[in-house]
């Protein structure tokens, strides 16, 4: 038995099967735009220009930002720093003077601290010295002091104490306290601690708490929700190959000054006391009182995490890496406990503000939280941690705005980040970003700016921003549309208002006959020269009249090619001297409301059986594939007009002849039935009625009519399959 293949023209008498098919068929768009804004949004204005986003409540400000305006105010940078510690420690406010319309961001603690530290290394006096180590003292106390005032556990004696002496003790302690535990010759016990099992090779943690909370149920219950947080931490970071160490938590008695405020809290820490210390993790009342013990728990992995980044990175100036250090602490406490979910009132702030600012900016510093969710999903937890190593080599020193442009180009000099944020960006806006603990995040992006057409309209976006608009075309016309980009590299796609329809590019023309139509667009850059020179897109339309709209036709349709059975074997058997063995399958055409259309073959084959006088039959077996794309109108009532722009249509034929078999590849279909070059514009008569489309066919064809059957109302979005 031999075979080949071969590449020809369409068969003559094949071209007749196909004829009736292919010739007048209507079907969808390779990019479908469906028609109506499904987001609730408001209305599109009747200009092209951008509508004003309405302006958000000014933000919460961070305490380093608040140091920075009361210096710029021409307060003394030590000054203001001691007067926020006092703050902090409850005993004063903060300094006055400073415009802080929404209030202060008590999550940002941890870098003061670390900005305080410095300070340190500085020029001071003695004064200022030793009053500001005697308020981070009180903020989180050494091992030493703490040593000085505590006992195990176990080495209570169990007995009370007079009312009298143990309100005296008490008050004592609580001064002492606010002292920042000053040596003393004979000093009272104020605090007990309890520590964990081992870990990772003989580290543990240690958690203080005082003595008057040793019969409290609740803060005995948050000690050992803290302590076995510690130890599953230790072991997950520990797995992740991470370096990790001996940890205190420490229970304090100061209130978290802020309403809601921070749960934890790890101090900003200089490198000796990094290498000499055990990590001090504060516990507010707040937080033993407010979570769930899983969010508590997951609260205290979070806190462990800046642990293990102190001994990874060292000192980092926190006003540039805070986007960074706590995105990462929060995703990675998510990976100890991946169904607590304490990461989840973050995401808020993302759907908030990832459409002003970049990444690195503070305002997301958290809900960054949200992008490591997609590079672990698209990745691997680790590429979370490398890209974390290699912003840490950019973190500069003190000139935060500098440096916070260094960070910039060293995550866009991530290898494949252009396109890495850019499928983030789409994932984001179709809220389809996984949640460690399964299903997805509970995402709701704003909806961004609305651009109405007929008009123009440019947009722009900076780097690492997740830029979107809405893009709307008035009902009633034919808008040939031209794209224009300028500036710095970046990157655009658009899909349909209807949530689950795929992103592509937009259109060079679109219809709206049936109806005004909106798409969302996402534009965004990694480039960091859009900072001075934004990615920008133009876009500018020429309008013209478009033809009616018959809504009946819309939705999904298909078609049986049985009815065609007896007319096709009457026709192969008279002109051909052939036999039809079989022919099945039939089509289905997607009709959309922005005037184009998709026709498919579904399972088309068919097989014919050809005598000759001299040789023995030859069996010819052909199957078609592929699709045609299309616009559609209505010219009068009754009248359907339709023009083929994209015939991609794929087949193969067989043809066997005793024992010789040759595989034909369909390359071409004959010119005259317009799917080789595209035919113009073709008119037929139709009726449609409910769930039954009939449409006549051209003079060549060997029925008279073509019925179609609704199967949905709704057309199915079409993807072009890719090359």
């Amino acid at each position: 038995m031999s075979s080949r293949r071969t590449s020809i023209r369409l068969l003559p008498f094949i071209s007749a099967l196909l004829i009736v098919s292919l010739a007048c068929s209507v079907g969808g768009a390779t990019t479908p735009e469906p028609g109506q804004d499904t987001g609730g949004d408001s209305p599109a204005p009747d200009s092209a220009t951008p509508t004003p986003e309405v302006e958000a409540d000014p933000l919460p400000i961070s305490l380093s930002e608040y140091l920075a305006r009361y210096v710029e105010e021409g307060g003394d940078p030590v000054e203001g720093s001691i007067a926020i510690l006092n703050h902090l420690t409850a005993q004063g406010d903060l300094p006055e003077g400073v415009r802080a319309d929404a209030g202060v961001n008590y999550d940002s603690i941890f870098g003061f601290t670390s900005q305080v530290g410095l300070l340190l290394e500085g020029d001071l006096t003695d004064d200022q010295r030793a009053e500001i180590q005697r308020l981070l003292q009180i903020l989180a106390p050494s091992e030493e002091s703490l040593q000085r005032y505590a006992r195990p556990a176990e080495a209570s004696s169990g007995k009370t104490a007079s009312p009298y002496a143990e309100a005296a003790r008490q008050v004592e302690c609580a001064t002492l306290w606010a002292e920042g535990f000053p040596a003393d010759p004979s000093p009272p016990i104020c605090l007990e601690y309890r520590d964990s099992v081992t870990y990772g090779g003989g580290f543990r943690a240690r958690a203080y708490y005082a003595t008057e909370d040793s019969t409290d149920t609740t803060v005995q219950t948050a000690i050992r929700l803290a302590l076995d947080a510690i130890v599953d931490a230790a072991n997950t970071y520990q797995g992740l190959g991470l370096e990790i160490g001996n940890a205190n938590l420490i229970f304090t008695l100061l209130e978290n000054p802020g309403e809601e405020g921070t749960y934890a809290m790890v101090p900003g820490r200089s490198a000796a006391t990094i290498a000499a210390e055990p990590c001090p993790i504060m516990v507010y009342p707040v937080g033993v009182e407010s979570l769930s013990e899983e969010q508590f728990k997951q609260a205290v992995a979070h806190e462990f995490y800046h642990c293990v980044q102190d001994l990874r990175y060292g000192y980092t100036n926190y006003g540039v890496t805070d986007w960074w250090i706590e995105s990462s602490a929060t995703y990675f406490s998510n990976v100890v406990y991946p169904t607590a979910n304490q990461e989840w009132e973050y995401v808020f702030d993302f759907d908030l503000f990832s459409a002003r600012f970049p990444l690195v900016h503070s305002n997301l510093a958290y809900a960054d939280v949200v992008f490591w969710f997609y590079v672990s999903q698209t990745s691997s937890l680790y590429d979370v941690l490398y890209i974390n190593d290699s912003l840490s080599n950019s973190r500069g020193g003190a000139d935060v705005e500098a440096s916070k442009a260094n960070q910039l180009v060293a995550l866009s000099g991530w290898p494949g980040m252009d396109e890495l944020f850019f499928a983030f960006s789409k994932a984001y806006l179709d809220r389809q970003i996984s949640d460690t603990g399964g299903g997805f995040l509970s995402l709701d992006p704003a909806p961004g700016n609305v651009i109405t057409f007929p008009g123009g309209g440019e947009m722009e976006t900076h780097p690492f921003v997740v830029t979107r608009y809405r893009v709307r075309f008035n009902e009633g016309y034919l808008y040939n549309i031209t794209q224009n980009v300028s500036g710095a590299s970046g990157n655009h796609a658009v899909r349909p208002s209807v949530e689950g329809d795929e992103w592509g590019n937009l259109p060079d023309s679109h219809s709206t006959a049936c109806g005004e139509s909106t798409f969302r667009l996402v534009l965004v850059s990694t480039d960091p020269s859009a900072v001075s020179d934004p990615h920008t897109l133009e876009l500018e339309t020429d309008e013209e009249e478009t033809l009616d709209c018959d809504e009946c036709l819309i939705g999904h349709w298909e078609m049986s090619v049985d009815f065609m059975r007896p007319t096709f074997a009457s026709f192969m058997a008279s002109t051909a001297n052939a036999e039809l063995i079989w022919l099945i399958g039939g089509y289905s055409v997607d009709i959309f409301p922005d005037g184009t259309f998709v026709f498919q073959p579904i399972g088309l084959s068919t097989r014919v059986r050809q005598y000759t006088n001299d040789l023995e039959p030859i069996d010819f077996e052909y199957a078609l594939g592929g699709y045609s794309t299309g616009r559609w109108g209505i010219s009068s009532p009754g009248v359907l007009v339709t023009t083929d722009e994209v015939p991609n249509f794929a087949g193969v034929a067989t043809i066997t002849a005793g024992e010789f078999i040759n595989e034909i590849v369909i390359e071409d279909f004959p010119g005259e039935y317009g799917l080789s070059t595209g035919f113009g514009a073709m008119e037929s008569t139709y009726s449609c009625t409910g769930n039954e489309l009939i449409t006549s066919t051209p003079p060549a064809a060997l029925v008279p009519q073509l019925i179609y059957y609704r199967i949905s109302p709704e057309p199915i979005p079409f993807v072009p399959p890719s090359d």
